[in-house]
């Protein structure tokens, strides 16, 4: 069983998708942009009083989810679903007594790459805020992403889909997600940026002009 604080919800329900790490990345940059304008205790929050500004406890909070998610090959899925809605669509979360499951999704290049860059991103503000303990455990976790990404080749795997009959399992069919081998460029030169703006390595850009001679 896993246990996943941190990130945002979506919406009206409680599922957090890839859309979301927007957020984190914000925070970030603003922070990178100004930092003298943003500080300890600034807002109230639970982080508040930790010595760390609060803009960057809430960029953490955005990602920590997913640190939690990371699989032991690096490997993370950036989309949490779930079979339903605890007490309908506008109850909060403390009103869910009906036990449904929670799905982490499998890691694609996409979410490895999108992960590794935004956390990434996020260490380089926590290293301008001079909290580099913080910062190598996040550049650590975002190396292990982009490794598996660039050891794995594109995803393919069978699986059981409940969505298209509205969750229930005895009529449950068999799908088949096959990962598109043209996976997102963006992600990827993203995650090689901020890796390489983190760590000084510009060898992570080996890779990106390599499969951009290769789609030519």
């Amino acid at each position: 069983v896993l246990h996943l604080p941190g990130g945002y919800h979506d919406a009206a329900d409680y599922d957090r998708r890839p859309m979301h790490l927007i957020i984190p990345r914000a925070l970030s940059l603003v922070y990178l942009l100004n930092p003298d304008k943003f500080f300890d205790s600034q807002l109230s929050i639970p982080e508040s009083g930790n010595g760390i500004p609060d803009i960057l406890d809430e960029a953490l909070w955005g990602v920590r989810h997913l640190i939690k998610a990371q699989q032991s090959d690096g490997g993370i899925g950036t989309w949490i679903e779930t079979t339903g809605h605890p007490g309908g669509e506008y109850d909060g979360p403390e009103r869910d007594s009906t036990n449904h499951t929670y799905f982490v999704a499998i890691p694609t290049h996409n979410s490895c790459y999108d992960f590794a860059g935004t956390v990434a991103l996020v260490a380089r503000a926590y290293r301008a805020a001079g909290k580099e303990k913080i910062a190598a455990k996040l550049i650590e976790r975002a190396e292990r992403a982009w490794r598996w990404a660039e050891s794995n080749p594109p995803v393919e795997k069978k699986m059981k889909s409940y969505a298209v009959n509205k969750w229930n399992k005895e009529n449950a069919i068999d799908v088949v997600f096959k990962e598109d081998k043209n996976y997102s460029m963006k992600l990827m030169l993203t995650a090689a940026l901020n890796l390489a703006a983190v760590t000084g390595n510009t060898e992570y850009f080996t890779p990106v002009v390599k499969r951009i001679k290769d789609l030519k």
